[in-house]
């Protein structure tokens, strides 16, 4: 019966057609929730960028058995888990939200009716090929409002968009690495957001997943490289029609801070000895 002081409602019964299980107890979460638990004042933004794991990852034996041993399939199961990810993700109150591997029926069904609620707005950049699940960017609508969607497939943009034809020369001398490459349906999902508070600037918020395999650091390499010439290129298109504009990339890289993605993003190159180039899935397969 539900009260509140000296007051309660109508007492009411139901019985659950399926076993009740125990919830999660206390999450770790919960006590990184204590520093977050105002939004921020109008001059500043928190961003938030978590890869929620997709249910089509998740929910198989090869899953349960191979690849997360250690979990019980009760906790890998969607419905237990999108339950705690959707009250982590809430309770920091940022203004920006980046997922990687977020499945269609997810997104629809669950984090954009629960985001929208909240007061934000939400975008999911599927992966190329007929995988169901991609990047979702939600951003808080009394900041920011969408005016460009800029998202590419990295495959594609390297074999058509002539910013990135070097790219495609290099990878075309190697029959190996072009497979790799195009077989890949990785993608950055790029959004233009205007502020609400001072319309003349704009933010290009980036969101990508690069490609996990451990031998795939060359890959990375390049895909990084491409979606950086994307980005600028966005960036480049905005400053011309006159906006002061900034950015933000998050992602799930896939990469260790000696890694060529990191050494590229953070120093804006990346040396031919960086062992990037020679850690390549190609490597297994021969």
């Amino acid at each position: 019966m539900p009260k509140l002081g000296h007051r309660s409602g109508e007492e009411f019964t139901s019985l659950s057609k399926c076993d009740v299980e125990a919830g999660p107890g206390i999450c770790p979460f919960e006590s990184r929730h204590l520093y977050t638990q105002n939004t921020l004042e109008d001059d500043g933004i928190r961003v938030v960028s978590y890869n929620i794991l997709a249910d089509i990852y998740a929910d198989s034996d090869f899953s349960r058995n191979e690849l997360f041993p250690y979990c019980p399939p009760y906790a890998l199961a969607i419905d237990y888990r999108k339950q705690l990810f959707v009250k982590e993700i809430t309770g920091y109150n940022s203004d920006l939200i980046c997922l990687q591997e977020v499945d269609r029926k997810v997104f629809i069904n669950d984090l954009l009716p629960a985001f929208e609620s909240l007061g934000y707005s939400g975008v999911l950049q599927e992966k190329g090929g007929t995988t169901p699940e991609g990047e979702a960017t939600f951003y808080r609508n009394s900041k920011f409002r969408q005016v460009q969607d800029c998202s590419i497939e990295i495959r594609k943009s390297v074999n058509e968009d002539d910013i990135q034809s070097d790219i495609k020369n290099i990878v075309s001398t190697n029959e190996t690495l072009k497979q790799e490459m195009d077989t890949r349906g990785s993608v950055v999902q790029v959004l233009v957001l205007e502020s609400v508070l001072n319309p003349g600037c704009r933010l290009c918020v980036a969101n990508t997943h690069l490609y996990f395999h451990p031998k795939a650091c060359c890959i990375r390499s390049l895909q990084t490289v491409a979606i950086i010439r994307h980005l600028q290129d966005v960036i480049q298109k905005q400053k011309a029609e006159g906006f002061k504009v900034s950015s933000i990339f998050c992602g799930d890289f896939n990469c260790t801070p000696k890694g060529g993605a990191y050494e590229f993003i953070t120093k804006k190159h990346l040396g031919p000895d960086n062992y990037s180039w020679s850690n390549s899935k190609s490597d297994i397969d021969n």
